[in-house]
């Protein structure tokens, strides 16, 4: 079984979701789509495909002139079937090829903050009661963000926060977009907020790098539970699609 995932910048790589699929025998192969040199892979090579997030806008296509190309792609694995997962960039360009608009948001989301699970959201296979939720209304995930979209015709939405309504959506039976991410690892926060302090500082005065780390420590091993949840749910049926 091989998974692929879209990278947009070294830093944002799979995380948690790597370590899930890894000792299951399951390869992931990056395609580092801002490199010139690499050739489109091929969708029938694939049992499922994950868009990672990245710092530039959808509507960039001029500075990152690889978005259009990447749109084009996408819009072809919409027509596979077969599963497709975008996180936070990721999702936003999966709202894109499906006809929602992205634009950017009022405010910066960085760090822990708390999403609600939606009434559509309660019983859905793999985010919901039975699923990654476990029942619970509202839980703590990772953030960083500045943009936003309208949910697609025919989505089924899934999660809001208090800053942006549009966290996390369902197209069809296999199509999940997570405007948060679950995949993080603790050397991951820690980089990007190395890496970030200019952004967390436009992001106000109660976004900072001691509460983003301090969170960690609080919710981290609780979201790395849900994102184990989540793989093995998203991803079982990829069995169906093994040659």
């Amino acid at each position: 079984m091989r998974v692929l995932a879209i990278r947009h910048i070294r830093r944002e790589g799979a995380g948690s979701f790597e370590a899930f699929l890894k000792p299951r025998g399951i390869l992931l192969d990056y395609w580092d789509i801002w490199q010139k040199d690499k050739p489109s892979p091929e969708p029938e090579e694939y049992q499922a495909f994950v868009v990672l997030g990245g710092p530039m806008g959808v509507y960039e296509e001029t500075e990152y002139p690889f978005l259009t190309g990447e749109c084009r792609f996408l819009e072809m694995l919409v027509k596979t079937g077969k599963p497709l997962l975008g996180i936070c960039l990721g999702s936003q360009l999966i709202a894109k090829v499906l006809g929602a608009p992205v634009y950017k948001g009022n405010a910066k989301e960085i760090g822990w903050h708390r999403i609600w699970v939606t009434d559509e959201g309660r019983p859905d296979r793999v985010f919901g009661n039975d699923g990654v939720s476990g029942g619970e209304r509202d839980w703590m995930a990772f953030h960083w963000h500045g943009d936003t979209f309208d949910l697609p015709a025919g989505a089924v939405h899934l999660a809001k926060s208090a800053l942006y309504a549009n966290q996390a959506f369902r197209y069809g039976e296999r199509i999940y977009a997570l405007q948060f991410h679950l995949e993080m690892t603790d050397p991951m926060i820690r980089e990007w907020t190395a890496a970030g302090k200019r952004e967390i500082a436009e992001a106000g005065p109660d976004t900072n790098e001691e509460a983003i780390l301090g969170g960690s420590s609080r919710h981290l091993s609780g979201l790395m539970k849900r994102s184990n949840l989540f793989c093995d749910l998203f991803f079982e049926p990829c069995k169906t699609f093994q040659s």
